[in-house]
């Protein structure tokens, strides 16, 4: 059960049931009864569960909240709660500092933050490994890359910052060349150091084997016979929960010179602690990922901390001027300001995907650069939206599965609709194959949310009665139903957010069964109840959408405003979309979103 707090100007602040636990095992392991204790503890869990790691004292002091027996009470002002707090009675559970003791589940940062101890720890541990790394070769060392053409960009100094230093933090938005740039880094790397051992991982499967694809894109550009070609195509990658989780993986990282992590907006504080901690000191990192997308669903925001405490597009003033030198236009660092990331973050800006989708890049450029006071102005120019790659429309409930599935029988650039998957996934041959999984890459309806009139479900239902898919019993699923992976599975090696389509095939008996296929492994065919935890994918939510891509995108927003709608939730959704987005939400409700940015406190660099 969720109960709704008493806040005053705030937002409404919803404790869930386990906020209230942690609250009370406070109490517990206090022995004190305490309303103060009792509600640091309920909101540091909440804190956890709206992905902070840190409790500002001063954002909830002297505001009214809701006890456990329906009482008000009001938190003392910053400096009395902080007193409250240091009391010698409360240092069983909240300590001064996570390193003066060893058992209390909270300390405080500094004086007006509180954390769990788990997370201070694992701050500490990326803290210093990045730290570590933030160092460029001395000026007499410096090599220049081989240059992309007459103008020297940032791509260049990408390459440039990546041969020079043991830390490059890579940002950019979809089509801005973040590949290109890594495919050239790897490149220039193993021509001069080829005995390197460069790992790459993502946060997911999905995102994994699109680096990967990536890899072999950029290097069937070299000869054949080139030892980078086959360096290129045989570099080891995985997901991070297989560096960390398996115990060959592990073992091959001690050896890893260089790893490259992709879509480093989605990894939590706890899985980048966890393959740090696994790499060598003397091993470089390269992080790319854009950091106006949302951020992990679980806590920590270890990525956007990094953009957000640098300078973009700076460098050392040696390193600078030697850049420089070759007619590029790069900004010099000044006394100063060494303190942070400032010469190791680069952020790509030039859009090469904007002849083919101008609109699709012109309102990600938007909405990447959003202010909150400019939400009514943003949303009346989105809601106005009506070109080539990019209309919005407002569905109701009443129109909206009329509207889905006019979207079923619309026929894509490959030559089929979505409404043909049960014909071609019934026996289907080779060309068929090809047909469905293109299919698969061509549209995607993608929600907000799993729930309600406009939520994954509701959205899956439709297709699914339209294309007369809807299973009798549980998992007795359809030829022609997307199913989506929701866990990671040892025993096939499939992972969470792998995509699969169900068909209808004959055994080498001639008997007629269903399969089911996967796009990204072809050869790979499974029975139904083989799979491990999936669910029905014709929808899927924008979380889920991250390190995917497709061509055409319906976008459905919620017709009420709900906590999780943010400048960030729109962004991601929007730029999953290369060729064309259609857009479902009112005005208001995209008014509320360009008017809420995601806010994630932490305490890695501050």
């Amino acid at each position: 059960m969720q109960q709704r707090s008493v806040t005053g100007d705030m937002p409404d602040i919803i404790f869930s049931d386990f906020d209230r636990e942690f609250g009370r095992f406070l109490l517990r392991s206090s022995g004190i009864s305490s309303p103060v204790l009792l509600l640091t503890g309920m909101l540091m869990a909440f804190e956890l569960r709206a992905g902070r790691t840190v409790l500002e004292l001063s954002r909830y002091a002297g505001k009214t909240l809701l006890l456990e027996d329906e009482e008000n009470f009001t938190l003392p002002e910053t400096e009395e709660w902080i007193n409250i707090l240091s009391a010698p009675e409360f240092v069983p559970v909240i300590a001064p500092s996570y390193l003066e003791t060893e058992s209390s589940p909270l300390v405080f940062i500094g004086q007006n933050r509180v954390m769990l101890r788990r997370y201070a720890a694992l701050e500490a541990v990326v803290r210093e490994a990045l730290v570590r790394r933030k160092r460029f070769a001395a000026e007499r060392d410096l090599v220049l890359p081989e240059f992309s053409g007459t103008e020297i960009g940032y791509q260049d100094l990408a390459v440039f910052a990546a041969l020079n230093s043991s830390l490059l933090i890579l940002s950019g938005g979809p089509g801005t060349g973040k590949t290109t740039v890594c495919g050239r880094i790897l490149k220039e790397l193993l021509s001069r150091r080829p005995e390197m051992n460069i790992f790459f991982a993502a946060p997911t499967g999905k995102a994994q084997q699109r680096l990967a694809g990536q890899i072999m894109e950029s290097a069937a550009q070299l000869p054949e016979d080139s030892p980078v070609r086959k360096a290129m195509e045989t570099m080891p990658g995985a997901t991070l929960h297989s560096f960390i989780y398996n115990r060959s993986w592990r073992q091959k990282l001690a050896f890893c010179d260089l790893l490259l992590l992709d879509e480093c907006s989605m990894i939590p504080l706890e899985l980048f602690a966890g393959v740090l901690e696994l790499l060598p000191p003397h091993a470089a990192l390269i992080l790319t990922g854009d950091r106006k997308q949302l951020s992990s669903v679980e806590s920590g925001s270890v990525y956007g901390d990094m953009c957000n405490f640098g300078r973009v597009n700076h460098l050392p003033a040696e390193a600078a001027r030697l850049f420089n030198g070759c007619g590029g236009s790069v900004k010099e660092l000044t006394a100063g300001e060494d303190g942070d990331f400032s010469g190791f973050i680069v952020e790509l800006e030039k859009n090469y995907r904007a002849a083919s989708a101008p609109e699709i890049c012109r309102i990600s450029n938007i909405l990447r650069h959003a202010a909150v006071g400019d939400a009514a102005k943003n949303a009346a120019l989105l809601a106005g939206m009506d070109a080539p790659d990019f209309c919005t429309g407002c569905q109701t409930a009443e129109t909206l599965a009329a509207a889905v599935r006019q979207k079923l029988h619309h026929v894509s650039s490959c030559g089929h609709a979505p409404a043909e998957l049960p014909a071609l996934c019934s026996f289907p041959d080779t060309e068929d194959l090809a047909a469905v999984f293109k299919l698969m890459e061509e549209f995607k309806f993608i929600c907000a949310m799993n729930h309600g009139t406009f939520g994954t479900q509701a959205v899956n239902n439709i297709v699914l009665e339209e294309l007369k898919l809807r299973p009798e019993k549980a998992n007795s699923w359809k030829p022609g139903t997307i199913l989506m992976i929701t866990r990671n599975d040892r025993r096939t090696g499939l992972r969470n957010g792998d995509m699969a389509v169900v068909t209808l095939e004959r055994n080498s008996d001639g008997i007629p069964g269903c399969r089911v296929r996967f796009p990204a492994c072809p050869e790979m065919h499974l029975p139904v109840a083989e799979l491990p935890p999936h669910e029905c994918g014709f929808a899927i939510t924008i979380h889920k959408s991250q390190g995917s891509g497709y061509a055409n995108v319906t976008l459905l927003l919620p017709d009420q405003p709900v906590e999780i709608l943010s400048v960030e939730l729109l962004y991601t959704g929007i730029t999953r979309a290369a060729k064309r987005v259609d857009l479902w939400a009112s005005e208001d409700i995209l008014q509320f979103c360009l008017a809420h940015k995601t806010e994630r406190l932490s305490n890695l660099f501050s």
